[in-house]
């Protein structure tokens, strides 16, 4: 019998003779050892592995994906004072004498996940190695291996903002999971740049027992005092959405808006323990009574999408 690796190695190379649900299904087997049930999903990674196949009509996605574009919807939605600042974007970086950005600053690619570059206070660019990385980001497509459909309908682009937070550190990621328009899941990432640190906790603030990804410290952070905050602006950018995770930043209790990710993980996340990933997968199902995306879809990301949005293959 041929092992599920040997398959998906196969898959990869004729990745363009296959349907998206065979390889998905292919690729969830060779990274968790059992095979995804679409049509009945229990897990939280084969509920997305559905959601992925079942959302290529909503058009929203690939609007709240783009780094740039997402801007002005959500400022439309909850403020633009809850927006990072723009210092620069375009299709390519500028001529070297343009690039006076004031530091400290984070470049990024508005198509894809984790491509990003600081810049420290003090810190002299490597223009060579910055252009070089910046070049693979913009020339090798995102979203196609994984299937992730709307990130491979964004124009490749590039983004430059100011850095928020304490000089040299990376504010908390807060990933808020939110299952039809509610939040359900609070996670909070710590010191990316080092010994990453994550916490899961239930709305109440009740730290849930798996770990995400990443696994947790001794210790438990305490909730911020603008934690409802937190859950209310989520939950506003979630309406209509059967799934997103809203990702924000607080810094001194103002909070800001990071993206917006409707396939966390690609899919692939691992729980630990694995019941986790089950615990999740229920609340996703259980989340669904009464909800109905024509009813409660947002028309602040139709409006934005059509006069301002434009990208490949729509």
């Amino acid at each position: 019998m041929v092992g599920s690796a040997k398959v998906l190695r196969i898959a990869e190379r004729v990745t363009d003779l296959i349907s998206d649900n065979l390889y998905l299904r292919v690729r969830f087997r060779q990274q968790f050892g059992w095979w995804p049930n679409v049509r009945n999903p229990r897990s939280f990674n084969e509920h997305l592995l559905r959601y992925k196949l079942s959302s290529k009509s909503d058009q929203r996605l690939p609007l709240l994906a783009d780094k740039i574009a997402a801007k002005a919807a959500v400022a439309q939605q909850i403020g633009e004072h809850h927006v990072i600042p723009t210092i620069w974007s375009g299709p390519r970086l500028p001529p070297r004498g343009e690039r006076n950005w004031p530091k400290p600053y984070v470049l990024k690619a508005t198509h894809r996940s984790g491509a990003n570059i600081f810049v420290h206070d003090g810190q002299v660019e490597n223009w060579d190695a910055i252009e070089a990385t910046c070049a693979e980001w913009l020339s090798a497509p995102f979203g196609v291996k994984g299937r992730e459909w709307h990130y491979a309908k964004i124009a490749p682009r590039l983004l430059v903002e100011p850095c928020i937070g304490p000089p040299g550190t990376p504010p908390h990621d807060i990933k808020i999971f939110c299952f039809h328009g509610k939040a359900h899941v609070i996670n909070i990432i710590q010191d990316r740049f080092g010994e990453t640190k994550a916490y899961s906790f239930d709305t109440n603030w009740n730290l849930l027992p798996f770990d995400f990804i990443k696994k947790r410290g001794p210790e438990v952070p305490p909730p911020p005092a603008n934690v409802q905050d937190l859950i209310r602006i989520a939950e506003a950018l979630a309406h209509g959405f059967e799934y997103v995770s809203v990702d924000l930043y607080n810094v001194d209790d103002h909070i800001y808006f990071g993206e917006m990710t409707f396939t966390t993980a690609n899919g692939t996340g691992q729980f630990h323990p694995p019941s986790g990933d089950f615990m999740l997968g229920q609340l996703w199902k259980q989340s669904a009574a009464g909800f109905s995306s024509s009813g409660n879809a947002p028309q602040f990301a139709y409006s934005v999408a059509e006069e301002r949005y434009a990208a490949p293959g729509g």
